[in-house]
Formats: structure tokens, C-alpha cells, sequence
């Protein structure tokens, strides 16, 4: 039989060849497996457990509305929100479904970031935040970063990303991280890459980080100087290469 990714590249391909409605059926009968019944999903709860994985079927729910096809992009908006728990899918699920839905729907999404241990970081992160629960956020990253410290930095700056600019800018979010970013610094060349992210929009803050780290290391190589007269002989050289 043919794997699940092989079958939506067929998905892909009816769609792009404009065979929408082979497309989006092919898409449908992919992700129906091993989900609940459609009368079922629309009164599951997503925060049940089971294993997720990678479900994007955006383009087969716009596909679907293009053909005035309501019951199918239904559910095909409940199906990427089952595989997929995240607040992108809650929000393409929102159309679809009666506002106190919706609400429910919200609601689960927060409990599967503070209790599922299959939903990934990033996720976890951006629901957090989004639901007002920036300190949990941020606790859930600092608590991963002690076992999983290169995951925990990939975790954050996806959710970053997820969140977006003008999002972070109007919460106290890097208020809350940036005495974990302080201390996190030395743990993997990982954070270069949030830092890369941030520094444009928190210049300030970035570069008082770096400014005091280098400062450290200016004061130790002093003191390693101080203490050993023979080791003078490479100040020029070490002090270059700070």
C-alpha cells in the first residue's frame, strides 16, 4: 500500500492538474485513516492521545470551499486540526464551526501544550503565549533546556516565527525570557540562531547580551594573565582573537 506521503503527492499532483475534486478526495481518504468517524471528529477532543504527525491541508480546504463544497472542507479542517493540533489549524478550523465550538476547540488546544508530551515545542510555545500563559511558556522552554538544550532553542525561535513580530513586540514575552537567554548562552552555538532573529528587532538587548559575555571573557583571560606571568606572552594574540 502506499505510504501517506505518497499519497498526497498524488493529492498534489490531481490539484495542480486541476482535477480539484480527485485531489481533494485522495486528500480525504489519506488522512481518514486511523482517525475518528466525521461525525465523531466534529465532537472530539483534540487534546486526546494519540500520535500526531505532519498535516497540512490548507490548499485542499481552500480547494473545497472553490468548489462550494462545504461538508468537505469541514472536514478536512477538523482533520489537520486532529493530526496537527496548533493554533494556525484552530484558526482555518474557525469558519467552519459555531463560536462556543471554537471556544471548546481553544480550550483543548491549551490543555494538549501543558500536559502532552507528543506535541513539540514550538506548538507548546506559541499556544501559551497565545492563551496569556507567557510564564508557563517560558517555564516549559527553560525546564526542556536542561535535558534537550539544542531542542529547547530550535523550539523557541520556531515559536517566534509562529508568533510573529508584531505579536512579540506587544507582550511581555522577551521581558520573561531573557534572563533564560542570559544563562543559556554558553549551552550551544543554537542560540546564535534565535539571537540572528531577535537582533534585529531587540538591537539593544542583543547586543547588551554579547557586550557583557565578551566583558566576561576579557575579565577571566585578565585574570588567567594575572596569575600566570608566563602566559603574557600570548595577551596580543588571545586579546585578538576576542
Amino acid at each position: 500500500s502506499m505510504s501517506r506521503s505518497e499519497q498526497m503527492l498524488v493529492a498534489a499532483g490531481l490539484l495542480a492538474a486541476k482535477e480539484t475534486v480527485a485531489g481533494i478526495k485522495w486528500a480525504m481518504n489519506c488522512h481518514k485513516v486511523g482517525a475518528p468517524l466525521e461525525a465523531d471528529l466534529l465532537i472530539a477532543s483534540i487534546d486526546e492521545s494519540r500520535v500526531l504527525h505532519p498535516c497540512e491541508l490548507q490548499p485542499y480546504v481552500a480547494a473545497a470551499q472553490a468548489e462550494q463544497d462545504t461538508a468537505a472542507a469541514t472536514h478536512l479542517a477538523h482533520l489537520q486540526m486532529w493530526w496537527e493540533p496548533s493554533w494556525m489549524h484552530l484558526n482555518a478550523l474557525e469558519p467552519f464551526i459555531p463560536a462556543h465550538t471554537w471556544q471548546l476547540r481553544r480550550q483543548q488546544m491549551k490543555s494538549l501544550a501543558l500536559q502532552d508530551s507528543t506535541c513539540t515545542a514550538e506548538v507548546k510555545f506559541e499556544v501559551l503565549v497565545r492563551v496569556g500563559m507567557t510564564q508557563e511558556a517560558v517555564s516549559m522552554i527553560v525546564a526542556l533546556a536542561k535535558s534537550e538544550p539544542l531542542l529547547a532553542i530550535t523550539g523557541l525561535h520556531k515559536g517566534l516565527l509562529l508568533l510573529g513580530l508584531t505579536f512579540v513586540k506587544e507582550t511581555n514575552l522577551m521581558h520573561a525570557l531573557w534572563p533564560w537567554l542570559l544563562d543559556v548562552m554558553h549551552l550551544s552555538d543554537g542560540v546564535d540562531v534565535v539571537m540572528d532573529w531577535l537582533v534585529e528587532y531587540f538591537p539593544e538587548r542583543v547586543l547588551s547580551l554579547y557586550t557583557r559575555n565578551l566583558d566576561s571573557a576579557q575579565q577571566a583571560l585578565n585574570e588567567a594573565l594575572a596569575s600566570s606571568p608566563h602566559s603574557a606572552l600570548l595577551v596580543d594574540d588571545v586579546q585578538e582573537s576576542l
